[in-house]
């Protein structure tokens, strides 16, 4: 059943056993049944094992038979990027001495 008076809210947090990290919490109209989202994960978390999880209408404003199919969770491995500096241009040809 959809509910176009309550808008439908996704919330990603990215978890590990001494913080949470909230990345994103967005609202719907109407929920689609399948989407793609990109999200960042902020140089200030540190390296690690975290949970990374989504959760729709995760205040449980939508009256439902089950309110704990809800949310989906993965585990991922943040590692730092090392930047080393600037790539040169490439240059390519011949000697011709």
């Amino acid at each position: 059943m959809n509910y176009p008076h309550i808008p439908h809210q996704v919330r990603i947090v990215l978890t590990n056993l001494w913080k949470t990290y909230e990345l994103e919490t967005y609202s719907f109209t109407a929920l689609p049944a399948v989407q793609t989202r990109t999200v960042t994960i902020p140089s200030t978390v540190p390296t690690g094992t975290y949970a990374i999880s989504v959760v729709v209408d995760p205040d449980d404003r939508i009256p439902e038979s089950n309110e704990n199919n809800n949310g989906d969770s993965v585990f991922v491995d943040v590692q730092k990027m090392i930047v080393v500096g600037p790539i040169g241009p490439i240059v390519t040809g011949t000697n011709s001495d």
